[in-house]
């Protein structure tokens, strides 16, 4: 209201502008965008003629909405698009290092074994660094309405212990339902020849219904 007596409609549309590229610049695509509508709406109620209304008299102001608003939908799309590249292209940077270390790796690792022992850690980080953490995705199950929980029990073989399995995440994407209880599985074999019992089986509650269970094998056992 400040500088409602110093400038006309279209220069307030620009202080505006400046207000949608902050948010375009800040907010994830969706808000940004309802942003930029609800800062068109705001400045047609506040101050385009007749005010206090969401009625516009004359062409020019329905031309200046639309500019603005056309402006700012393709300011946030442009923005948006800037930002998936530049996180696209850090991916890029961080998975380069990644096999550039790998390769390092090899180049010194004496004999076959050793070797595929590399290999695996790398594909075993590069798997678990695109997998959501488990404990974290429990603890924000109740926050979601994104699916239906069904009254079942589930179980899911995980290589990764702490992370969520991909059969899980797809059910969810596709079949849009969870089930009332998650048994997350990992099962690992120690380079001992054989497991104590009390080291035999690891289960620990996670809440919202998921339980993460470790059995221990040596490689002597069947």
């Amino acid at each position: 209201m400040v500088l409602d007596g110093l400038m006309s409609v279209a220069g307030l549309s620009m202080v505006y502008m400046a207000a949608v590229v902050t948010s375009a610049s800040t907010l994830p695509r969706g808000p940004a965008a309802l942003s930029a509508v609800f800062s068109v709406v705001a400045l047609n109620f506040f101050f385009v003629p007749p005010r206090g209304s969401l009625a516009v008299n004359g062409a020019e102001y329905w031309w200046i909405l639309l500019a603005l608003l056309a402006l700012s939908l393709g300011l946030d799309a442009l923005l948006g698009s800037l930002r998936a590249r530049r996180a696209e292209a850090e991916l890029g940077r961080a998975r380069a290092s990644e096999l550039h270390g790998l390769s390092e790796t090899m180049s010194v690792a004496g004999g076959r074994d050793a070797m595929a022992r590399a290999s695996a850690a790398f594909l075993s980080h590069a798997v678990r660094a695109d997998m959501p953490a488990l404990p974290d995705f429990a603890q924000a199950l109740p926050s979601r309405s994104d699916f239906a929980r069904v009254d079942r029990t589930a179980v899911f073989l995980s290589a990764e212990r702490g992370v969520v399995p991909q059969a899980l995440l797809h059910n969810m994407k596709h079949n849009l339902v969870l089930h009332r209880r998650n048994v997350i599985l990992t099962v690992v074999f120690d380079e001992v020849p054989t497991v104590v019992p009390a080291r035999r089986v690891d289960v620990e509650n996670l809440g919202n219904g998921f339980w993460q269970v470790e059995l221990r094998f040596g490689f002597m056992e069947k």
